[in-house]
Parts: C-alpha cells; structure tokens; sequence
C-alpha cells in the first residue's frame, strides 16, 4: 500500500489483512481502516480535532487513540478509547500517553508518561485508564515496543541510541542486548517493535548511508532485511506472520532553471 499522507502503520487488525494508520490527507490528522487487497481507506474516528496513535485494547474490543486540537501541550492530550462495534467514544485519561497492548490470550496494556528524566509505566485498564501506581520505570526512552506477552518491554535509550534494553515488567531489572557490529558503528536505532512470537526484534538503524531494517534475535544474532537511500520507519508485523508493514519516506529533489535574472 502506498500514500503519499500516511504517517506509520499503527496496527494490525487480528485478520491479518487490515490495517490502522493515521493521515493528515485532510488537512489534520485522523485515524484510518484499510484492506491491505484494497485502495480505499475507511475512516475510522471522525472529528475536528487530530487523531492518531490508534491501538487495539488486549481482547481486541476497542481502539485505543490520542486526540487533540493542533498546538495542544503534551500534558493535555487526551487518550481515547472507541468500540471496535460501534459507539461513543470516551476520554480514559489526559496526559502526554503512549500506550501499547500484548497480543491475546495476554490481558495486559501498558501506558507510559514522562516525568522529569524518568519514564514511567503503568497498566492500562480499558474501563478505568492508566492505574494511579506506576509498574516500572526506565531512564529517557526514544522508543518502546510491549512483548506480545506482557511481560517484557524492549527500549531505545534517548541518550544511547545504539544498544536495546530489555525490561523485565514489576521485576525493576533490565539487560542489555548485544547487537555485535552494530553497537559499535555510531549507528542510532530509530524504532523497535517486537516478533509475534515474542522471539525477536525488528529494529531499524540508521546511518549516513540511509536507513537498515533488522530482525534480532533475543541472542543478539542480527539479520538485515531491507536497506534504504531514504527513512525507514515502524516496522510491524502481522499477526501471522506473513506481512510486515513499515514506512518508507522518500526524499525527492527537483532541479528548477529561472530565467532572466
């Protein structure tokens, strides 16, 4: 699927061949449904304000998503959540939210909020929100994925862009994944979203030369997939297995002449 607006693909739908993403091919940013077989987009949540971020609640009952008028502080905006079946959707919390799900029969959903140089977990229960007593805590996070699990959540340390942390959930222990060769290129990670099987990590790495998409092994073992001039984005994979979704920005130039200067 390609498109020219599209930001990242969120999530997958349990059928394996849809998926969640959010645009601004409006003018503002709004969730969208998508076949994979297909061209045409639904849209999903409808609104004046931007929405994006959409995520799948544990039993797969509800979307998850972030909405806020443009120009919104980080501490006020709002998660939201939306039956997949229809209805209303409501406000679960206000706050500067990111949040993730495991895959079933896993129950857990994990919400995180900064405060101060820390990063702070909490379970993310669909009726009540995020709980009031954080699970864990890491340092400064440019990126985290939830196992499929529940259990462990593998981080990208904002001031050490080049190793993956793995956090053992209510355990407060961490390890470091060695990566071998590409610790050791000034290569920063960019994001990391986990195996449905919990087996391994995609990462993608990026370079002077462009940007690397690798499969890790929890043994640190890594394979490249793919390899780009432009960004590469968000890999996630579908439930089965067989499709991953990632996005690609291009980076175009145009040579334009003017006359008669």
């Amino acid at each position: 699927m390609t498109d020219a607006w599209a930001r990242t693909i969120d999530e997958w739908a349990p059928d394996s061949h849809t998926i969640y993403f959010s645009s601004d091919r409006t003018g503002k940013s709004s969730i969208y449904r998508q076949e994979t077989h297909q061209g045409v987009a639904e849209q999903v949540v409808a609104g004046d304000e931007d929405d994006y971020a959409p995520h799948l609640s544990a039993d797969r009952n509800f979307l998850f998503y972030t909405s806020a008028a443009r120009g919104t502080p980080p501490g006020q905006l709002r998660l939201m959540k939306m039956p997949l079946d229809g209805g209303t959707p409501s406000v679960l919390a206000v706050g500067g939210y990111q949040y993730q799900c495991a895959s079933p029969p896993s129950k857990v959903c994990i919400a995180s909020q900064p405060k101060g140089d820390q990063l702070l977990f909490y379970a993310l229960d669909p009726n009540r929100g995020p709980g009031a007593v954080p699970l864990d805590s890491s340092g400064s996070v440019f990126d985290w994925s939830l196992s499929p699990n529940g259990q462990q959540i593998a981080l990208i340390d904002h001031k050490d862009q080049e190793r993956v942390q793995l956090l053992l959930l209510g355990h407060h222990t961490t390890r470091t994944l060695d990566l071998g060769k590409w610790s050791h290129l000034s290569a920063q990670l960019q994001s990391v979203s986990w195996l449905p099987n919990g087996q391994g990590l995609y990462l993608t790495v990026f370079l002077p030369s462009g940007t690397t998409l690798l499969s890790v092994r929890l043994d640190g073992n890594a394979s490249v997939l793919f390899q780009s001039h432009n960004w590469l984005c968000c890999p996630v994979e579908s439930p089965n297995g067989k499709l991953l979704g990632y996005s690609l920005t291009e980076i175009r130039r145009d040579l334009a002449l003017i006359d008669n200067l």
